[in-house]
């Protein structure tokens, strides 16, 4: 139901925003309108927006649109030290990268998703910043947290690499390292809720600011149905790898 609020915002909408493409939602769970197109086109047609038929209004429906953003580079991607995964900061390229990333948006999202993680939250603050009214929440979309933090402490990417090359080589998707740490399974338990979470949301653009691994948890979810984790797992290693700040348009 259009309210006249809804038909103010259309009204006054950015025109520049209109011409790349941009729409309005009048509630983000509710189905999704282009609303300044709505009123122009009830206009010409000397048509009470208000009063416009759901046929009428059909043809204005967003359908809905999904992307995966990987965080800009974090400092541990630029070989610094680690010391506690989940307040890794971006980098002064990630920082540059996420100012960017911000000027790519031709419309304003209905909802963007970050994970809890500081250097996902740090590339989605300047999109944010540049629209300030738009939804956005936290959801359990972090990093793959394979190696137990306590023991990366205080390491850099490059001296935990020959123990990344046996978590891997062991091929056992329920390993648990240690403390703090998750099995492959429950990296893909995680990524499953996320799909359906994202399958649940009815209409509009949603942007998810999250990780490499967890794209790929994703990715491989979606490509190969119905194989158990430890094949998923095998897949999973010959991915391609997602650069920092890299959209990945998701399929449903």
């Amino acid at each position: 139901m259009l309210t006249k609020e809804d038909i103010k915002k259309a009204r006054d909408f950015d025109d520049a925003a209109m011409e790349a493409g941009g729409y309005l939602d009048t509630t983000f769970e509710a189905p999704s309108y282009r609303l300044r197109d709505m009123y122009r086109w009830a206009r010409e047609q000397g048509k009470d927006v208000e009063n416009l038929t759901e046929s009428e209004r059909k043809q204005f429906l967003v359908g809905k649109k999904i992307w995966l953003i990987r965080h800009g580079e974090s400092t541990a991607n630029a070989g610094a030290i680690t010391d506690n995964h989940k307040t890794i900061s971006l980098s002064p390229a990630g920082q540059i990268q996420a100012e960017q990333i911000s000027h790519s948006f031709q419309e304003a999202p209905a909802l963007i998703i970050t994970s809890p993680f500081t250097r996902t939250q740090q590339t989605a603050e300047p999109t944010i910043k540049r629209f300030p009214n738009v939804r956005c929440e936290v959801w359990s979309v972090e990093e793959f947290t394979y190696l137990s933090p306590e023991t990366c402490r205080g390491t850099t990417a490059a001296e935990r690499k020959e123990r990344v090359s046996e978590y891997w080589e062991r091929l056992d998707p329920d390993y648990v390292d240690g403390e703090g740490a998750e099995s492959f399974s429950m990296l893909l338990s995680r990524a499953q809720t996320a799909i359906d979470r994202l399958s649940r949301l009815e209409s509009g653009f949603i942007v998810m600011f999250t990780h490499a691994q967890f794209m790929r948890a994703m990715w491989v979810l979606s490509t190969n149905r119905g194989e158990d984790a430890k094949g998923l797992m095998n897949r999973f290693r010959e991915l391609p790898q997602f650069n920092n700040c890299e959209i990945i348009k998701w399929k449903e």
